[in-house]
């Protein structure tokens, strides 16, 4: 099933980085749901790596949720990752199962300084699934993102 999945995120990621009349270098994602790689070794993680490249993937934003098992299996991306230095990779983090803005952010205090976490204009990057609605005990949302989040 995942080389299904995978299969079918790099035709899309590669008729998107096509379809571009634009000659502005654009980095060209594959989102990378990290609990389906519970099972997998470096070596295969490494296969998934290369079969990306080998399509035109620039990275893989690494689908984040709220599990005990999260740690390992992102230690395990990043340490295949190494072996490919021009390859990056950012977190997505799923906000519909993560409520507290801690996950997030030792998953960044953790991988930032790693060579393969993609930075935009010099900035780490991340993004969110849902999250919306939460203020994190803030008045807006926007004031709950920024003070817990972006300014730290």
């Amino acid at each position: 099933m995942i080389p299904i999945i995978l299969s079918f995120l790099f035709t899309c990621a590669i008729t998107l980085a096509t379809s571009s009349s634009s000659t502005i270098p654009k980095s060209v994602f594959a989102y990378y749901i990290v609990e389906n790689s519970a099972h997998q070794d470096i070596k295969t993680l490494q296969n998934h790596i290369n079969l990306a490249i080998s399509t035109g993937i620039d990275g893989f934003a690494l689908s984040i949720t709220k599990s005990s098992i999260m740690p390992s299996l992102i230690s395990n991306i990043f340490e295949a990752a190494g072996d490919f230095p021009d390859f990056k990779l950012y977190f997505s983090f799923d906000m519909t199962q993560i409520f507290d803005l801690a996950i997030p952010i030792e998953g960044i205090q953790l991988y930032h300084t790693h060579p393969n976490y993609f930075k935009y204009k010099g900035k780490y990057f991340v993004s969110t699934y849902g999250g919306e609605m939460l203020k994190f005990g803030e008045k807006t949302t926007n004031e709950g993102w920024q003070k817990n989040f972006k300014q730290k």
